[in-house]
């Protein structure tokens, strides 16, 4: 029964290749669910990856950029423009960062959600316990430092 309920639940996970070629329509195995449930989660870790690549690679063009407008004289032609850039630099960072920041609480919900689906079928999906929350700190505490970071260049 367990395994019929978390079949349906992982049909649009599991792929041909995890049935028989000759029967497709034997049930998966227990590891056949497993395995699928594992995937799930590494193909979220994956997608929460590419959101801190995002996150840093953003943020890292944004302060150099800053940093370079910074450099303009008050008698360079371009003061005006590089003043308008240095006032909107730092705001464009902060909503990249959210935006950044929600898909990273998705991909940390989804997580959570496969792993709750093991655990209520018996499969130990992640690490576990407290290792996979400290894990979690610099994809949360990212986000969280450069806004810090934006609002004291703003206030500077």
């Amino acid at each position: 029964m367990r395994v019929r309920r978390l079949a349906i639940l992982l049909q649009p996970i599991l792929t041909l290749e995890h049935y028989d070629r000759q029967r497709k329509e034997r049930m998966p195995t227990d590891h056949d669910l497993y395995l699928a449930l594992r995937d799930k989660w590494v193909h979220e870790d994956d997608l929460l990856d590419q959101r801190i690549s995002w996150l840093l690679l953003s943020q890292t063009l944004l302060f150099a950029a800053y940093g370079v407008f910074m450099q303009v004289t008050k008698d360079s032609p371009y003061a005006r423009k590089a003043g308008q850039l240095l006032m909107w630099i730092p705001w464009f960072g902060i909503a990249l960062i959210c935006i950044i920041f929600i898909a990273i609480i998705a991909a940390i919900s989804a997580q959570y959600q496969v792993n709750t689906e093991g655990s209520r079928q018996g499969y130990k999906v992640n690490v576990g316990g407290g290792l996979t929350w400290l894990g979690y700190i610099p994809p949360i505490a990212l986000p969280v430092l450069f806004i810090v970071a934006w609002l004291i260049a703003i206030a500077v």
